[in-house]
């Protein structure tokens, strides 16, 4: 191989590297900055040409999903035929359960709109231990741990899923790549809640940790947007004071700079 070939060849690297955003993305970086908070985001386009990343070693790690559990938990509850459809009632027990949101009989549609704790437990419950591991098993999900109670797991246990194993989910799941009917993941879609324009279509779902100090947040879904796909999932450090606002406030700043909002 000649001098020329080697510079050609380099350069040709070095170019692939930069369009499918593996370096490291000031756009994303910056946003970041802007609000002073530590985390990180990954965007990746439907073929998978495309992925930005801003904090790489963060977008590796493994943290409790929270309500973003809520996607693949409400397709295995579908698939296994423990919920029907939206409008079926699960009955509040008249309890305190923290919010009046959630002090009512609760449907799926209700539920997942506000992330209602205990019909979730509930239809873990009603899945089973067994057969949720199996489902997390063969679809991937993060570290597939349902120590130490599994209808707690996602929010104070040890299921855990990084910000790149999000996206891949996502991916997997919007393309119909996961090993449910198809109606069962058009339905969960349409429940996740939407911001929509004439210039895009977003679906997302927020989650927030807090077991643990400092709280971490979570904005995950996808944006459709200029004919084009994108998948998304972030994750953040919060700050003490007003921090729920900032998955959401995050995730749009970032897609903004991106162009992709």
């Amino acid at each position: 191989m000649n001098f020329k070939t080697i510079i050609l060849s380099v350069s040709i690297f070095i170019l692939c590297l930069s369009s499918i955003g593996i370096g490291k993305d000031k756009d994303l970086e910056q946003v970041f900055v802007n609000y002073n908070i530590n985390g990180t985001m990954v965007i990746q386009s439907l073929d998978g040409k495309t992925k930005y990343i801003h904090n790489k070693k963060r977008a590796r790690e493994q943290i409790m999903p929270e309500e973003t559990f809520e996607i693949p938990l409400t397709l295995i509850a579908l698939s296994t035929g423990k919920i029907e459809n939206t409008k079926e009632v699960i009955r509040w027990d008249g309890r305190d359960k923290g919010s009046s949101q959630w002090n009512r009989d609760q449907t799926l549609e209700s539920a997942f709109q506000t992330s209602c704790q205990w019909y979730f437990q509930a239809i873990a419950m009603s899945i089973g231990e067994k057969e949720l591991g199996a489902h997390l098993r063969k679809i991937n999900y993060g570290n597939k741990n349902l120590k130490y109670d599994f209808t707690m797991c996602w929010f104070d246990g040890r299921l855990e899923i990084s910000a790149l194993e999000q996206v891949d989910f996502l991916r997997k799941f919007y393309n119909h790549k996961l090993p449910y009917s198809g109606s069962d993941i058009e339905l969960v879609i349409k429940l996740m809640p939407v911001a929509q324009t004439s210039s895009y279509t977003l679906r997302g779902k927020k989650g927030i940790v807090r077991t643990i100090l400092p709280n971490i947040g979570w904005y995950i879904g996808f944006v459709k947007t200029k004919g084009k796909v994108y998948f998304f999932a972030t994750n953040m450090d919060l700050p003490k004071t007003g921090g729920e606002k900032y998955p959401w406030t995050i995730t749009k700043q970032s897609l903004k700079a991106k162009d992709l909002f």
